[in-house]
């Protein structure tokens, strides 16, 4: 596989595409496989091409605590190399899933004298922070009841395409807490439901929004 799979590299010039070739590798993963641990030294930049990630963080008692999920094709992890620390999450497929893998240490060489590769990367880099930004908001700041009514007004279409369980660990909380926030919104009469999908919800479900 080559790197032009990866949709922000298709305008590089050739010998740069070239290089990259030379230095990458292709991994698949199956459903429920790792890709990378937290705590792991972080020796490749991983280009997610095709499938779906999570990447977690565990409490230390063993909760599992979600930072993101990615269904896109982006660079994954891409702070830890620039900090030059261990992964601080683990990725797991979420779905079959294909990736590029990068020895960062020569990566490095190149991404130090390409300046659309520079550009590349810490606009990537940029963008996450954004998003990380936005997990720790939600970790902090909202309760359960806040979490799910966001991620309903927010991603309707997803919650209903999504099982209660993943939904639950998507927002870091009970799949049982998840049930009564849902049993608590239909019964304020918040949530209109057509077996278990949500065909509608009432605008005062925004005032669980901060």
């Amino acid at each position: 596989m080559s790197v032009k799979e990866f949709p922000l590299f298709r305008d590089l010039p050739a010998g740069v595409i070239a290089n990259l070739d030379e230095i990458s590798q292709e991994k698949c993963l199956k459903k429920g496989e790792i890709l990378f641990f937290e705590g792991e030294d972080a020796l490749y930049l991983d280009i997610l091409i095709s499938g779906s990630v999570r990447l977690y963080r565990s409490s230390p008692k063993g909760k599992e605590i979600t930072m993101h999920e990615f269904s896109e094709p982006t660079f994954l992890a891409e702070l830890v190399h620039i900090q030059k620390v261990p992964y601080k999450a683990t990725c797991e497929a979420l779905s079959e899933a294909k990736f590029i893998r990068i020895k960062f240490s020569e990566f490095e060489k190149t991404l130090s004298s390409i300046p659309a590769l520079r550009e590349i990367f810490f606009s990537s880099m940029s963008r996450k922070f954004g998003l990380m930004s936005g997990v720790f908001d939600n970790e902090i700041l909202l309760n359960a009841d806040e979490k799910t009514a966001k991620f309903i007004v927010e991603n309707l279409d997803e919650f209903n395409a999504s099982s209660q369980i993943s939904v639950a660990k998507r927002l870091n909380i009970t799949p049982e807490t998840l049930s009564r926030v849902l049993a608590k919104f239909k019964k304020l009469g918040l949530l209109e439901f057509r077996g278990t999908k949500i065909i509608k919800f009432d605008e005062k479900l925004r005032d669980f929004l901060r």
